[in-house]
C-alpha cells in the first residue's frame, strides 16, 4: 500500500496524473515519437536478421532502457544536493545499516525508493523536489535513524561546507 502511495504520489506531484485523476500521456516516455520511430526503422532496416528475429531483437524493451536512463540522470549529485543535501548521505548510510536487521522496515524503505524512482523513470521531464515529495519521509526516517551513529566532528564541518556551496 505504501508503495502504491509513493508511486502514484510521484506521478501526481509531477502532474502525470491530474487533479481530476486523468493520466496525461504526453508526459510519459511512451509518447516519445523518436523512440517508437527508431524501433520501427530498425525492424525494417536490419536486413542481416530474418524478419521474425528482428521483431524480437528490436522491440519495445527500449522503454525499459529509457526509464533506467531517466532514473540514472535524475539521481546525480546536483539533484541529491537539491533534495536532501549531499552531506546527509552520511547519516542515511548509517540509517540503512541500522534497519538492515529489521527486514520489514528495510524492504519498505528500499521498495519505496524503488517505486518512487520508477515513477521518475517513466516521466519525460521531472522536477527534482516535486518528484521526491512522497519519498521524503523515507529519507527523513533514514537520516533520523543514522544521525545517532554519525561522528559530529566530521558531520558538522561537512554540513557547513555543503551549506556554503548552496549559497
Amino acid at each position: 500500500m505504501v508503495f502504491l502511495l509513493i508511486f502514484f504520489g510521484g506521478l501526481f506531484t509531477t502532474r502525470v496524473i491530474n487533479k481530476d485523476l486523468t493520466v496525461d500521456k504526453v508526459k510519459l516516455i511512451f509518447d516519445i515519437p523518436s523512440i517508437r520511430d527508431s524501433v520501427l526503422q530498425h525492424q525494417r532496416d536490419a536486413r542481416y536478421l530474418p524478419y521474425r528475429i528482428r521483431l524480437i531483437v528490436f522491440n519495445n524493451f527500449i522503454y525499459v532502457y529509457q526509464a533506467l536512463r531517466n532514473i540514472a540522470n535524475f539521481w546525480n549529485l546536483y539533484n541529491i544536493n537539491d533534495i536532501f543535501l549531499f552531506v546527509n548521505l552520511y547519516p542515511m548510510y548509517y540509517g540503512f545499516k541500522s534497519i538492515y536487521k529489521e527486514k520489514y522496515i528495510w524492504y519498505i524503505c528500499v521498495l519505496g525508493i524503488f517505486f518512487g524512482s520508477f515513477a521518475i523513470g517513466i516521466n519525460k521531464m521531472v522536477d527534482a523536489r516535486m518528484a521526491t515529495w512522497f519519498m521524503m519521509p523515507i529519507f527523513v526516517y533514514l537520516i533520523y535513524r543514522g544521525i545517532r551513529k554519525v561522528n559530529i566532528k566530521i558531520y558538522l564541518p561537512l554540513l557547513l561546507i555543503n551549506l556554503l556551496f548552496l549559497i
